[in-house]
């Protein structure tokens, strides 16, 4: 989840993206694989089903308005948060 929020939904917001697109989040698992040798290759469903639950999780801390447009929301978060080097 920090890795997909660090390189993905930060690099939407910085280049002033209004979304964040379903398709993300199969190309970054793709992107972790090609990182990774010893990734365990998931299936379609396993895969559709984790972003399922990255995608509910970011509706619910605030990130997207909501499952349906992914519509990104700027959100703040606290300096002792900011200061987690994950």
């Amino acid at each position: 989840m920090a890795a997909f929020l660090n390189r993905v939904v930060r690099e939407q917001f910085r280049t002033f993206k209004h979304d964040l697109p379903r398709k993300l989040w199969p190309e970054f698992v793709e992107h972790l694989r090609n990182e990774d040798e010893a990734m365990p290759v998931w299936n379609d469903a396993t895969t559709n089903k984790l972003g399922d639950s990255i995608f509910q999780i970011l509706k619910e801390v605030g990130f997207i308005t909501d499952t349906k447009t992914y519509r990104l929301q700027p959100v703040q978060i606290s300096s002792e948060v900011l200061a987690c080097h994950l």
